[in-house]
């Protein structure tokens, strides 16, 4: 088990009362997980894994210096402290240093579930088996990952500061191809509590995706109107995520940089159906109760209605600016309405379903935010308003500002883990219609 609220206080009491410096931080990082892999239709491996990191940053005389351990016990702790301390004597002055914060009024992330948190191999039988059997009664070959588990973290500052909250964690993911290989369907279910995992839902959705994939077609380059299930979209959009740091956008390093490096906020700079938030309460996707520094989060709208309201600062930047600290956000949600993909396909012509992507990185070009990927699983052809052909996989290039400006509609969204984030952290996106997204080329390959 993870320690508790009062054993990680203790810890963390002991730390703070070996140091010498004028101020400090120290935190506690710990998680532990249990998994059930399984391929072919056979149980491949279970496996746990438990982990504890102390961490101290002290300051000495405008200088911060730095140590971690794994060991908890009083020794290990004052070694800790220690080479902390040593480590700031010799290192650089970092000129005005912001000091550590004092006590946080905290909310209650509703992010931890006993079910998931306490949950082992028994409790993933049931998702893992009913994955098995319906491979074998459709003749597939089925693989995939049941995880469950919890984190914690916990912070304490000199200047009376002490935060902790633990995160569970529940995850299932299914992917199922033909003997000979030719065609695929891929699913997943992520969540807080096992009840977040409906495994018939998800294996079903993978055997659909599979059947309807046999038979791949090419299509030419160009533009196209695409549809993006909430997963592929969270993969190619979520980017969008990583340019709302204030520093950097001043100095013309994000898609939201204006000339002179004067701030955007308050403009309109992507579509106004698109509003985009962070909510430690809210349950859908649930952002972490306090940051790295200790800091309490609250409900932070980004954008709103397509105009950008809020950039992240961390305490060196803010301090220099004198402005207020942000904490960067990790868990967003976006708006949404309950239009099914289904209903998103209808209104295209012609254009192409993404269900997945294989991978998406990105590319700078100036105040644009390129990337580049690869479709993946569940990619398909849409005509007069049906999803009617699968295709092979297609090499895209996208500017991700022009796609969100542009967009025709939001769907209903999923919980998704956006590659462009900490895959620990959820988010809640929804699916997308986009259009003109550019396809490069169609590539060989299930």
């Amino acid at each position: 088990m993870l320690l508790s609220e009062n054993e990680a206080q203790e810890i963390c009491r002991k730390l703070l009362g070996a140091v010498t410096g004028e101020d400090a931080l120290v935190s506690l990082t710990g998680m532990r997980t249990s998994s059930t892999a399984f391929a072919r239709n056979e149980v491949l491996r279970t496996a746990a894994l438990h982990d504890l990191e102390v961490s101290v940053t002290v300051t000495l005389a405008g200088r911060r210096g730095h140590a971690v351990t794994n060991q908890a016990d009083d020794e290990s702790l004052r070694r800790t402290v220690a080479t902390a301390e040593r480590n700031a004597s010799v290192g650089h002055a970092e000129g005005e240093v912001p000091p550590t914060l004092g006590p946080q009024d905290y909310r209650q992330s509703l992010s931890w579930f006993a079910d998931a948190a306490e949950a082992g191999p028994d409790a993933h039988e049931e998702h893992v088996r009913r994955s098995i059997e319906r491979c074998r009664h459709e003749d597939l070959l089925g693989a995939g990952t049941v995880e469950t588990g919890e984190s914690l973290h916990a912070v304490a500052t000199l200047r009376g500061l002490f935060g902790y909250q633990r995160r569970s964690r529940a995850r299932f993911s299914t992917t199922v191809r033909t003997r000979a290989g030719d065609a695929a369907g891929e699913e997943a279910a992520y969540g807080f509590s096992l009840a977040d995992l409906d495994s018939r839902k998800v294996v079903e959705a993978a055997v659909e995706c599979c059947r309807r994939s046999r038979g791949a077609m090419a299509v030419e380059p160009g533009l196209y109107t695409v549809v993006f299930a909430p997963v592929a979209a969270a993969d190619v959009y979520g980017w969008i995520f990583t340019q709302l740091d204030g520093w950097s956008t001043e100095v013309g390093e994000t898609c939201f940089s204006q000339p002179g490096g004067e701030l955007p906020l308050g403009k309109q700079l992507l579509s106004e159906k698109l509003s985009i938030w962070t909510d430690p309460e809210d349950p859908h996707a649930p952002a972490a109760a306090l940051d790295d520094e200790g800091l309490a989060a609250r409900r932070i709208h980004w954008v709103e209605n397509g105009v950008l309201r809020m950039l992240a600062y961390a305490p060196q930047k803010a301090v220099e600016r004198g402005l207020a600290v942000v904490p960067a956000p990790t868990s967003f949600i976006l708006s949404s309405s309950a239009t099914t993909l289904d209903g998103l396909v209808a209104e295209v012509d012609r254009g192409i379903l993404v269900s997945r992507t294989q991978y998406v990185q990105p590319t700078d070009d100036g105040h644009r935010y390129v990337v580049g990927g690869v479709t993946g699983i569940g990619t398909f052809l849409i005509e007069h308003g049906k999803v009617t052909r699968p295709l092979l996989n297609l090499r895209f290039t996208e500017d991700v500002q022009r796609g969100l400006s542009e967009l025709e509609a939001l769907g209903c969204a999923a919980r998704t883990l956006p590659v462009a984030i900490d895959a620990q952290e959820l988010c809640y996106f929804p699916s997308l219609r986009i259009p003109s997204f550019r396809v490069e080329e169609c590539l060989a390959g299930v």
